[in-house]
C-alpha cells in the first residue's frame, strides 16, 4: 500500500470511537473504560458504588402495566449508551436487549433494572482511576 499511497503515521492510535487502544510490542489492548466512566457521569451515577453481582438469567421481564411511566427519550439514551457498551462487554447484551424492547413505554421499574445493568457492567471496569 505504501507504494501507491503516501502514508504517514502522525502518532500512535490511543482513542477511537469510544474505545481506548493500548498498543504494545506483542499485543493490542482495547477497552471502553473511559466511555463507561462518561456514561456514569452522564446519568448521574458517578457517586454510586459499582456492583459485581450476577443477574438472574431466568427472571421474566414484564411490561409492568401499573408502573409509573418515564420520559421515553431519557430511557432510550440510556439503552443506546448500553448498547454501544456491549461491543466490549458482550455479557450484558442479553440483559440490555431484554430492556430495550420497553423503549415505547418504559416504566420506573425498567429504569431501575437498567441502572442495575449499568452498575454491574461498569463494575467490571476500574472506575476509580
Amino acid at each position: 500500500m505504501e507504494a501507491e499511497f503516501e502514508i504517514r503515521m502522525v502518532s500512535e492510535l490511543k482513542y477511537f470511537f469510544g474505545f481506548q487502544i493500548n498498543q504494545m510490542e506483542d499485543n493490542i489492548f482495547i477497552s471502553q473504560a473511559k466511555y463507561a466512566k462518561n456514561i456514569m457521569k452522564k446519568f448521574g451515577l458517578e457517586t454510586v458504588k459499582s456492583k459485581r453481582i450476577p443477574f438472574a438469567t431466568l427472571v421474566k421481564v414484564t411490561k409492568d402495566k401499573d408502573g409509573k411511566s418515564l420520559d421515553i427519550s431519557a430511557y432510550r439514551r440510556t439503552i443506546g449508551s448500553l448498547l454501544y457498551l456491549t461491543r466490549s462487554r458482550p455479557a450484558i447484551a442479553h440483559f440490555v436487549g431484554d430492556y430495550a424492547i420497553f423503549q415505547a413505554d418504559p416504566k420506573e421499574s425498567h429504569l431501575n433494572l437498567v441502572k442495575r445493568i449499568l452498575k454491574t457492567a461498569l463494575g467490571l471496569y476500574v472506575i476509580d482511576k
